[in-house]
């Protein structure tokens, strides 16, 4: 059991970054989010705000936890499990928020306090030596995220939606009530790693999995609810990678990122402008020389 408080740090507060090897998302800090959201409108890279104008730039103060951990471990032979399970609850917890839609299909991503919050799950993680140069290793969480506040709220009756299908303005119950954006309730990874001493090489797969998650609320109720449209499929991405070392100071590496060439669209774009969430297949190349 541990308590923790953290402020905002240089990156949430005045970051303007644009990752153009990434396809071309942009992260702007509190404290320059504005501007930022200002110069890719002039600029004609904004395909739809998904944020109220009037609430960028905004303060981000200081968050505070206290969280509860209770896990178990079992090891025999090359075999190893552990299981974890936790419960965290946030004081005005500091997360990241998509800001706008761009016009080539990435978002913009800012950050904002949420005031009362809590996650809690399990986390299993499996190890296994297989061979004396094969190793195998998985993990699975579940998670549950929620505002308290929006629960109360719906507890109580205050949160409403119109239905897509009849048009019909509901109250909300609590099973109509998905989370925190951006958190998938089921993760998966898979590992292989094996290592070849006597060439000098090794290769690496990795499998990640994660379920159906939302992005933003879209339909004006501030709740992620499962009447909003801004949900992303279930995905899983699919990464190998080859290394060899020659001469001892240089080291090759060949892989491709994305194998099962996994795009999706994004949901926060205009429907006259549709475009994809990932670029599809990456190949790449690295060489590291050490002296």
């Amino acid at each position: 059991m541990g308590s923790g408080f953290k402020a905002p740090d240089f990156r949430q507060l005045y970051l303007d970054f644009t990752n153009a090897a990434g396809g071309g998302y942009s992260v702007f800090g509190k404290e320059v989010e504005a501007a930022g959201i200002q110069r890719l409108q002039e600029n004609d890279e904004v395909a739809n705000l998904v944020v109220d104008p009037n609430d960028l730039g905004e303060r981000l103060d200081a968050e505070s936890s206290v969280g509860i951990n209770l896990g178990v471990g079992f090891k025999k032979g090359q075999f190893r499990s552990d299981l974890n399970f936790f419960r965290n609850d946030f004081t005005n917890l500091i997360d990241t928020r998509i800001l706008a839609a761009k016009t080539n299909g990435q978002n913009v991503f800012g950050y904002i306090n949420r005031e009362s919050v809590y996650t809690q799950g399990l986390e299993v993680d499996l190890q296994y030596k297989v061979l004396e140069n094969l190793d195998l290793s998985a993990g699975y969480q579940l998670l549950y995220a929620f505002d308290k506040d929006k629960e109360d709220a719906i507890e109580n009756g205050e949160v409403f939606a119109r239905d897509q299908q009849t048009l019909e303005t509901i109250r909300l119950d609590r099973s109509d009530y998905f989370g925190l954006e951006n958190r998938s309730r089921h993760t998966l990874n898979f590992k292989a790693f094996y290592e070849a001493p006597e060439w000098g090489a090794n290769a690496n797969l990795r499998v990640v999995y994660r379920s159906r998650f939302g992005l933003t609320d879209r339909n004006g109720n501030d709740v992620l609810d499962e009447l909003d449209n801004s949900f992303v499929d279930g995905y899983a991405l699919v990464n190998l990678s080859f290394g060899k070392t020659f001469f001892k100071h240089y080291e090759l590496q060949l892989g491709a990122n994305n194998l099962l060439d996994f795009q999706g669209s994004n949901p926060l774009a205009s429907q006259d402008n549709e475009q994809l969430i990932n670029p599809g297949i990456q190949l790449f190349a690295r060489l590291n020389i050490q002296f």
